[in-house]
């Protein structure tokens, strides 16, 4: 099976350990909406920055119980700003910040992994 995994940028590295042992991959992980826009992109692939907004506020409601228009608007800010530029830059999504669209690049099986279950480790 040939198949294709996300390397850090700027690595010729193949095998998972070293895609581990990058330092960026883990600064990427280490913001709670960067986790879960990639948990969500894993069952989209795509979608939209307002698309995301929403889900993210979902998300937060869980949490929260309740999230204030002002709220959404300062996430949609963060994620333009600072949580989507991290994650192009580690090189696990493609951002259209014209267009304002996101798409999961290709990740390795273990990769998903370890994004689903710093997810789940929220709420252990």
């Amino acid at each position: 099976m040939n198949e294709r995994m996300w390397t850090p940028p700027n690595s010729a590295a193949s095998d998972v350990p070293n895609r581990f042992a990058d330092n960026g991959f883990f600064r990427a992980l280490a913001a709670q909406p960067r986790r879960r826009t990639l948990a969500y992109l894993l069952s989209t692939e795509q979608c939209s920055v307002d698309d995301l907004v929403d889900v993210l506020c979902g998300w937060e409601t869980v949490d929260t119980r309740m999230v204030s228009p002002d709220r959404a608007e300062q996430l949609d800010i963060e994620l333009i700003h600072v949580h989507l530029p991290a994650l192009e830059q580690a090189g696990l999504i493609d951002y259209d910040s014209a267009g304002r669209e996101v798409a999961l690049k290709p990740l390795a099986e273990s990769v998903k992994r370890l994004i689903q279950q710093s997810v789940e480790a929220e709420h252990a």
